[in-house]
């Protein structure tokens, strides 16, 4: 959990406060009812998981120490560490899993339900073991179990007004102040039960949007690390800075409300836009080369990707766009929204899709929403957006990602658009728990998502990049695309 301290003991600031800065807000403060995977990042400190992930993104023991499924795949008993308590003296026990878990499947606005459906009942063995019960295998669950879904907050918090604004976590960081949109306070929990990864005395989790801002506050020492891009490379270099770049699991799309607008649910407007978007053009002209452009929801290389599958498998062929168009009764097109946040690469692609899709007929206006919480909201929570432009979060095993942008139900999924033919892949990859196997069903499920044109395009896998003064330790960039701060320190002024 975490990474490994590489420094001395008695070299380390104990007393160190880390400065770090990221670039979309925290859109609330209740893990069940946050609405993005940026929030993680926010989260995570003052949030223990049932199951944590590592920075190469494999499942490790949290609140749950272990864990094994039982009866063929349909229960899933989980031993829980003992000594934990949460941030306002209440014990973690099984009493909490299970009003934690029956609060994320029944809590109204709950992000988290869809992820949780699985789970028909939480049967306490005795003060430390409980056992999932289940609707079906589901092999993807302690994965599940490592994202909002899993994260324990005190039941005697559950009906704190305040939730959304001040945490009541089991986590490393207890929050002591919070500026909405601004920044976070952390302090260390002084009773957390992993000291090894409580090294910081706090963190200080700013909010920068202007990636420029963010180096420039690098430059001037006011933040020790942050997430940069891969353009600022050269002027990292020049600041002598330390960096690391290395890609993930996490991807750009555009999304489409078939609900709301019937004409995207027409499989051959969906292979329309497809063909009419430059993915290489964008990953050129947007990032410089610094990202690859996909078709598919899982990057090339990765187990569950397809390589029948490549990225120009929807080839940009305008004129076929247009046919396309024409066979589903648009000769002249029609004109629809779309939104996206107000960060610059984000902007940039969005504009670069409205003029790709206006070649073919197609008027998309452009409305830049400012704050992760009131686009998410339009997004997921009311479902009013048309259409948007954004970055999927990776999540620790690619079932989740599937069932949750692909699935019928599933919060990810406003126009609640899929397939017969996904829907059983989709069932076969979670109930599949031989490696080989499952990593053949999740390809073929990859295949006929691309094949069925549904309402996700897939754009790009961007490479990502984190930088640090001298003074920070064992900071990485995480596989799932959104940083976690288990086990980084700082060395003494």
């Amino acid at each position: 959990m975490g990474t490994e301290t590489t420094l001395p003991t008695d070299e380390i600031d104990r007393d160190a406060v880390l400065r770090y800065a990221y670039y979309i807000a925290l859109s609330r403060f209740d893990p069940h009812r946050a609405n993005g995977s940026n929030d993680k990042p926010w989260l995570f400190p003052a949030y223990d998981r049932l199951v944590h992930v590592n920075s190469a993104g494999e499942t490790v023991p949290g609140l749950a120490e272990s864990w094994e499924f039982e009866e063929e795949g349909t229960v899933l008993l989980l031993n829980l560490r003992s000594g934990v308590v949460f941030h306002d003296g209440e014990v973690f026990n099984a009493e909490a899993v299970k009003a934690n878990i029956e609060r994320g499947q029944t809590l109204e606005g709950s992000a988290v339900r869809s992820l949780l459906a699985v789970i028909t009942d939480v049967e306490i063995v005795d003060d430390l073991t409980v056992r999932l019960k289940l609707t079906s295998p589901n092999a993807s669950l302690p994965a599940v179990l490592s994202t909002r879904a899993g994260a324990m907050i005190s039941p005697a918090a559950f009906d704190n007004e305040d939730l959304d604004v001040f945490p009541v976590g089991a986590g490393a960081y207890r929050v002591v102040e919070h500026i909405v949109d601004d920044r976070v306070i952390y302090e260390r929990f002084e009773d957390y039960w992993d000291v090894e990864n409580t090294m910081l005395a706090g963190i200080e989790m700013v909010l920068l949007v202007d990636v420029q801002t963010r180096l420039n506050a690098m430059q001037t020492g006011q933040i020790d690390a942050a997430e940069l891009e891969t353009i600022q490379i050269p002027d990292i270099e020049r600041a002598g800075l330390n960096f690391k770049v290395a890609p993930d699991v996490s991807f750009g799309l555009v999304q489409f409300n078939s609900a709301l607008r019937p004409e995207f649910a027409d499989p051959r407007v969906m292979r329309a836009i497809n063909h009419a978007i430059d993915r290489e053009a964008i990953t050129e002209g947007v990032f410089f080369g610094f990202a690859r452009p996909a078709v598919q929801p899982t990057p090339e290389g990765y187990f569950s990707n397809n390589p029948d599958y490549g990225p120009d498998y929807y080839e940009y062929n305008p004129e076929l766009a247009k046919q396309l168009l024409t066979e589903a009764g648009y000769p002249d097109g029609f004109s629809f929204e779309m939104q996206t946040t107000t960060g610059p690469s984000r902007i940039a692609t969005t504009e670069a899709i409205q003029a790709m899709l206006g070649e073919i007929g197609l008027t998309v206006s452009v409305n830049p929403i400012a704050g992760a919480g009131p686009f998410l909201d339009n997004v997921y929570g009311s479902r009013t957006a048309e259409s948007w432009m954004l970055a999927w979060g990776g999540r620790p095993d690619p079932s989740i990602t599937l069932g949750l942008l692909f699935t019928e139900g599933a919060f990810n999924n406003p126009g609640n658009r899929t397939t017969e033919r996904v829907t059983e892949l989709y069932q076969r990859s979670i109930s599949t728990f031989d490696p080989a196997e499952r990593t053949a069903v999740l390809q073929e499920l990859s295949a006929a998502i691309v094949e069925d044109a549904l309402d996700v395009v897939v754009l790009y896998f961007p490479d990502k990049v984190v930088a640090w003064n001298d003074r920070v330790q064992n900071i990485d960039l995480w596989a799932s695309g959104r940083p976690e701060l288990r086990g980084v320190s700082m060395t003494k002024e």
